[in-house]
């Protein structure tokens, strides 16, 4: 689960998300991925 968490973050922060485009629930899972809480426990 971790992993996942880790690699969407990369991906975001990569701003790869922004280039490839994503479906409405994939983006809606990148949104509390990226929140404060989340990048406290990375």
């Amino acid at each position: 689960m971790k992993i996942i968490i880790a690699l969407a973050l990369a991906c975001a922060l990569t701003s790869c998300a922004s280039h490839s485009p994503l479906p409405p629930d994939v983006s809606g899972e990148l949104i509390p991925i990226n929140s404060p809480e989340m990048m406290k426990n990375v």
